[in-house]
C-alpha cells in the first residue's frame, strides 16, 4: 500500500511538473494586427484558430489600418504581431537601393527590421500581396510573411516553430480557394477546415 500511494506522490508530482510546459500558453492572449485586404483577413483567421487549437491562447483581431499603422501597432505594443510584405517592408527600413531577388531582399528586411524595431521576421507564407478585394497581386506585391515582436517571443517561446509550419504552404491559387470557401461557409469554418486538411490541428 505504501509503494502504491508513493507511485501516485510521484506520479501527481511528475504531471505538476509538466503541466506549466504543455499549458503554459492557456488562457494567455495575443493581439493579431490586420489590415482590410483579403488576404490579411483570411490570414488572420488562419492564424487565430491555428495558434488557439495548438497552444490554448486567446488570438484577438485588431484592425489599426493599413501595413503601416499595423506596424506601429506592434512597435506601440498595442499588438504582439502582424503580417507584413517585403516592398512596403523595405520603404519602412528606407532601403535606398532595390533588391530585386526576395531571398536577399528577405535576408536585408529581417535583419534590419530585428536591429532596428527589435521584430522577428518568421518564414514567408508562400504568397504575394497585398492582395485586392479579387485576391489578384498588384504590381507592388511581395512575399507575405508574419512578423512577431521579440518580446512576444519571449512570453510564447514556441510561437515561431510553431507559426513556421504554415511557411510556403499558402500560396495566391490556396488563397483564392479560401476566399471562395470563406463566402459559403464563413472565415473560420473555412481557416479550420484548411488546417484539418494539413494535419497542422
Amino acid at each position: 500500500m505504501k509503494r502504491v500511494i508513493q507511485g501516485l506522490f510521484i506520479s501527481f508530482l511528475f504531471i505538476g511538473i509538466l503541466a506549466p510546459q504543455v499549458s503554459g500558453c492557456v488562457g494567455r492572449i495575443l493581439t493579431l494586427a490586420i489590415s482590410n485586404s483579403p488576404d490579411q483577413q483570411i490570414m488572420g483567421a488562419i492564424l487565430s484558430v491555428y495558434i488557439n487549437e495548438r497552444t490554448g491562447t486567446t488570438v484577438k483581431l485588431t484592425h489599426p489600418g493599413d501595413i503601416q499603422a499595423c506596424h506601429q501597432a506592434v512597435l506601440s505594443g498595442q499588438a504582439n504581431m502582424y503580417i507584413n510584405y517585403l516592398k512596403p517592408a523595405e520603404r519602412i527600413l528606407g532601403l535606398k537601393k532595390t533588391e530585386n531577388n526576395p531571398q536577399r531582399l528577405y535576408v536585408l528586411v529581417s535583419q534590419g527590421f530585428l536591429d532596428r524595431f527589435k521584430l522577428v521576421w518568421l518564414k514567408p507564407l508562400g504568397y504575394k500581396g497585398p492582395l485586392t478585394s479579387s485576391l489578384t497581386p498588384g504590381k507592388d506585391a511581395s512575399l507575405a510573411a508574419p512578423v512577431v515582436s521579440v518580446e512576444t517571443l519571449r512570453k510564447f517561446p514556441v510561437l515561431d516553430r510553431l507559426i513556421n509550419k504554415l511557411g510556403g504552404r499558402i500560396d495566391s491559387n490556396t488563397l483564392e480557394g479560401l476566399e471562395g470557401s470563406t463566402k459559403g461557409q464563413g472565415t473560420k469554418k473555412a481557416a479550420r477546415d484548411f488546417l484539418k486538411a494539413l494535419r497542422l490541428i
